[in-house]
């Protein structure tokens, strides 16, 4: 669950602690190196990649689950499967725009 007041969230919002904001910074640059992207720039921007990353995965782990239910229910996981081509489509767009954007 993303919150603003857990360092452990990518939506934290980092305020006053000076040593809260190293972890955090520290933990964004862990996640960005296991995901073999490039730990550069100010932390906004680190932010923002990773956050782009998560959301790729988060779209992956979705049409593996539709798949799944298309493979297990022929009939019920098909509407699934169908709607999940937008998704596909729109994850082409993001990751084509993710590739363009790191040249």
């Amino acid at each position: 669950m993303a919150s603003k007041d857990n360092p452990n969230s990518i939506d934290f919002v980092y305020s006053g602690s000076f040593v809260i904001r190293e972890q955090f910074e520290t933990l964004v640059d862990e996640e960005l190196s296991l995901c073999s992207l490039l730990i550069q720039g100010q932390l906004t921007e680190r932010i923002a990649k990773l956050k782009g990353r998560l959301t790729v995965e988060a779209k992956l782990n979705y049409l593996k689950k539709a798949i799944n239910v298309a493979s297990e229910c022929h009939g019920k996981g098909m509407i699934t499967v169908e709607l999940a081509v937008l998704c596909t489509l729109h994850l082409e767009n993001c990751v084509g725009e993710t590739i363009f954007k790191n040249l």
